[in-house]
């Protein structure tokens, strides 16, 4: 009696598991045909740091007569590309500090036929409050009707905007090595000398050349010293570059 009762559940305990087995691999199934049917689409990001979700923009660095520039945002579709153009859709996050009309303008974005991704223009202004402060504009990829939002840590995209010598992005991690500490009078400083004011190290810009532009520096900064005296900072600070 103790061994069908076994047996009987044994054979219970197999069914239970097959009949499992069959509603995962429906709803797997319905998953792949959702994914299949809907196109997503998400930003997309440098592939060597792809936790990186934001960009400076600062008018400082450019001609008093630019009142407006753009950045651009890249995006990139998951799914099939399409034989008709597709509506793009970038919503502003109500944490953002910039305001519509004077600091920025989004323009209506379409998927081109036949395209897997593009990068989308933002126009930023330069509007007179940004010599006094930074502002930021944080963007997110919302459903449009024909796309979804694709990668969840891949939807938002944040953009800095002012109009004085702001710490680039990279300045701690990569160039603090060969610039020091940063300060507004030092950026000022080395655009004024290189005329450059970003620096892509090293996916860009090699160490070699890093080390002459630090070498540079230093000679022009030499030379400003003997007619000027020493360069002082913002907060109070003498301006060197590292040896």
């Amino acid at each position: 009696m103790s061994l069908e009762i076994n047996k009987t559940m044994k054979i219970t305990a197999a069914m239970c598991l097959a009949i499992g087995a069959m509603m995962l691999s429906s709803c797997v199934k319905d998953k792949l045909i959702m994914y299949k049917d809907e196109a997503h689409l998400y930003i997309e990001k440098v592939a060597s740091d792809v936790s990186k979700d934001s960009t400076s923009y600062s008018f400082a660095v450019k001609k008093a007569e630019i009142l407006q520039d753009t950045v651009y945002v890249k995006v990139r579709i998951m799914g099939k590309a399409a034989n008709s153009p597709r509506e793009i859709i970038l919503e502003p996050s109500g944490k953002s500090t910039a305001i519509a009309g004077q600091h920025y303008k989004l323009l209506p974005y379409v998927m081109p036929a036949d395209s897997f991704k593009m990068s989308l223009p933002v126009v930023v202004l330069r509007s007179p409050d940004l010599e006094k402060k930074e502002v930021f504009l944080e963007l997110n990829v919302v459903a449009s009707k024909d796309f979804m939002p694709g990668i969840t840590k891949q939807l938002g995209y944040k953009i800095k905007i002012n109009d004085f010598f702001s710490k680039p992005d990279n300045w701690d991690q990569r160039l603090a090595v060969f610039f020091g500490v940063f300060s507004e009078v030092k950026f000022a400083f080395i655009f004024k000398t290189l005329g450059m004011s970003t620096f892509a190290y090293p996916e860009q810009v090699p160490y070699s050349q890093m080390t002459y532009l630090k070498i540079k520096l230093k000679n022009a900064l030499a030379e400003d010293e003997k007619i000027n005296g020493l360069m002082m900072d913002e907060f109070g600070n003498r301006v060197t570059f590292p040896n």
